[in-house]
């Protein structure tokens, strides 16, 4: 089976002499699969890491746990205001960069493609506020192979048709 396909984001055409094309059902099956099993070792590696997230409400403890469709994850972080932009920087990093590698996929983080949406609140929040800005709305990382990495901070996020805003507000709904 001779098919050709482009994807968004890289130059150039894929030709293929076998196997099936995107959208056959094997192809989603597989797709599937595979996505799950990356999945899982991220969550395996933030659990590692010691860089999942929690809330307190009430004084019970909730683990935020990432949501996923298809290949779009949403991974809450959460942290103190002087903390949560190197503590996201490292969940990009080490979970999320270091584990599709694993797998010999590259993570895109061209505008809109992976960002943050940065939300502060309580003390602290001005300073860590002014620091990101000062840095230019983004954080830079470690990627693989000596590249450094940039996961730009917007201030509404679409996700899979939903807006996500930096205050929380559904006005823009």
């Amino acid at each position: 089976m001779n098919t050709c396909m482009t994807q968004e984001g890289l130059k150039g055409v894929f030709s293929t002499d076998y196997g099936c094309m995107a959208g056959a059902p094997l192809a989603d099956l597989v797709f599937t699969v595979s996505m799950s099993r990356i999945l899982y070792a991220f969550r395996r590696t933030l659990h590692n890491d010691q860089l999942e997230s929690q809330i307190c409400i009430n004084g019970n403890n909730h683990m935020l746990r990432d949501v996923s469709f298809v290949d779009d994850t949403a991974c809450p972080v959460s942290g103190n205001a002087a903390e949560i932009v190197a503590k996201t920087a490292a969940v990009a990093a080490a979970a999320a960069v270091s584990v599709f590698k694993c797998f010999n996929l590259d993570l895109n983080f061209s505008a809109v493609k992976s960002e943050g949406v940065l939300s502060l609140t309580g003390r602290g929040q001005n300073l860590a506020m002014r620091a990101v800005v000062k840095a230019g709305n983004c954080t830079h990382f470690p990627g693989t192979n000596g590249t450094v990495l940039c996961l730009r901070f917007v201030k509404n996020y679409k996700h899979v048709g939903t807006k996500v805003t930096f205050d929380s507000c559904i006005g823009e709904e």
